[in-house]
């Protein structure tokens, strides 16, 4: 469980100011906002490396979406540096966007339908339990990335040479 305040955030319903001071309160911290704030970006570790490659491949072969749980503040971190990777992605669904978070089926079936995919002809790829139990809730076939060889080994199944 996380603090109501990450889902208020991911979902665009609160600003980043309004994160870090609720933060620094519910929590007692010693920071200023503006500490809270550059220790929010610090968490970003950028695109892992080969990943931009793989996700081509993917695009070559199916069709790809992208749903992050997500907060405006990171996205304007990293949409530079992860624009050649959303390039090839036919759709890109962020939370803040959509008001909406995963595990919430919601934001699943809202995701689908603007994509107009069926869940049971799509597979959901994501590192949190949570997250792939909603997806699976909803009808989606689902892959969890526990670590960055999990998203290899994928590859490997679903690449044809």
């Amino acid at each position: 469980s996380q603090h109501e305040l990450f889902s208020l955030l991911d979902k665009g319903q609160i600003s980043i100011e309004d994160f870090a001071d609720g933060l620094i309160k519910d929590y007692s911290l010693n920071g200023s906002q503006e500490a809270v704030i550059q220790g929010w970006e610090d968490l970003l570790i950028g695109v892992i490396p080969g990943r931009i490659e793989a996700i081509e491949k993917l695009s070559k072969q199916y069709r790809l979406a992208l749903l992050s749980n997500t907060n405006e503040f990171h996205y304007h971190v990293y949409k530079d540096a992860c624009e050649p990777m959303f390039k090839h992605f036919e759709h890109l669904f962020f939370s803040f966007e959509m008001s909406m978070r995963k595990p919430d089926a919601e934001i699943y079936e809202s995701a689908l339908e603007r994509a107009d995919w069926l869940a049971a002809e799509t597979l959901f790829l994501d590192d949190s339990q949570k997250n792939i139990e909603g997806a699976n809730a909803v009808g989606l076939h689902t892959f969890r990335i526990r670590q960055h060889s999990d998203f290899d080994r994928m590859l490997e199944l679903y690449l044809a040479d």
